[in-house]
């Protein structure tokens, strides 16, 4: 639902009811994948859940992709439907993998770096989208715009692929799920350790818990908090 592809179907002379109706479809897909996230991720655990819905978005885009660039030439409408309908689709699995990947940050990076990592992946992303706008001045021709769609679809290949990597180095070796994440699992397992056991909501409750004081008055007792 980018400037790109709407510039482009714009040069087909798509009614601009029918792009807005298509780009709201978009931001449907997006919210829908909101919705869904915690339910993917009380299913199948936090990391497996984001690899889930990557691969979402590429099962959405390939079907779309490769009829684009078969009938790009020869039906061009017919093309560009089915593009159109396949990033609708995508940005289910997209928007889906964004907020498991912001979670994923919150969650298993340590604070202390969290800012400078989140740093480098806001200036990845600012690069990425000024390369895409720089291919899009290089092939501005219509005819040429297959090549745009190459390239973002390589880049959701590569996106699938460092995950992956991310996933089977790192996330599947140390048995990473949900039960570890503080986000979804707000009070300890049994088999917590202590340091993790303080930082639950009741340990915590009662660290603020105030001692009994021996000159509150006996008809006064101290207020219990654990209790509410």
């Amino acid at each position: 639902g980018g400037t790109a592809m709407t510039a482009f179907l714009t040069t087909l002379r798509i009614s601009p009811l029918v792009i807005a109706v298509w780009r709201g479809a978009c931001a449907l897909m997006g919210v829908l994948a909101t919705v869904a996230v915690p339910k993917f991720v009380l299913w199948m655990g936090l990391q497996r859940s984001a690899m889930a819905f990557l691969l979402c978005q590429l099962a959405a885009l390939v079907p779309g992709v490769v009829p684009f660039i078969v009938l790009a030439s020869s039906r061009p409408l017919l093309s560009a439907g089915v593009l159109m309908v396949s990033v609708v689709l995508s940005r289910f699995g997209l928007w889906g993998f964004d907020v498991n990947e912001v979670q994923i940050m919150q969650t298993y990076v340590p604070a202390p770096v969290r800012g400078v990592v989140n740093g480098v992946e806001v200036s990845l992303t600012r690069v990425t989208t000024l390369t895409m706008l720089f291919l899009g001045v290089i092939f501005s021709d219509p005819t040429e715009f297959y090549v745009l769609v190459i390239f973002s679809t390589s880049g959701v290949i590569l996106a699938n692929l460092s995950y992956l990597y991310y996933y089977v180095r790192y996330a599947s070796a140390s048995s990473l799920n949900m039960s570890s994440s503080p986000l979804l699992s707000p009070t300890s397992s049994p088999t917590s350790s202590p340091s993790e056991a303080s930082s639950s909501p009741s340990s915590a409750l009662q660290l603020l818990t105030p001692p009994s004081s021996p000159a509150i008055s006996p008809s006064l007792p101290p207020l219990d908090l654990s209790s509410v």
